[in-house]
């Protein structure tokens, strides 16, 4: 009974965050939507660990991320890149485009 209980919550709060991740924009490949899932464990002592699995980057999503070292701009340039051709944003060039946002953001 108890079990069902959370699990019904937990899938519910699965829907939820990934309502709340559509309705924000936050969609590029779709892999963190797919990514994720969760997990209740029932323990020998009656109590239950409940564990919500996501991808890597899911703390960048929440909280964003720190500027990119100097040395290190073409690896956000690839991501920019990459983002870009994800979402379907159409510019002139792309490759200009993902190199103005990158250094903008640095």
């Amino acid at each position: 009974m108890m079990k069902e209980t959370l699990e019904n919550w937990l899938n519910g709060l699965i829907v939820k965050l990934k309502q709340k991740y559509n309705q924000m924009g936050l969609k590029a490949s779709g892999r963190w939507e797919r990514g994720l899932n969760g997990q209740i464990e029932e323990k020998e002592n009656g109590g239950y660990t409940i564990t919500l699995e996501g991808e890597k980057y899911t703390g960048i999503l929440v909280y964003g991320r720190r500027p990119t070292s100097p040395n290190k701009r073409g690896r956000l340039y690839g991501v920019i890149l990459n983002w870009v051709e994800q979402k379907g944003i159409r510019v002139d060039n792309k490759k200009r485009f993902a190199y103005f946002v990158a250094k903008k953001i640095d």
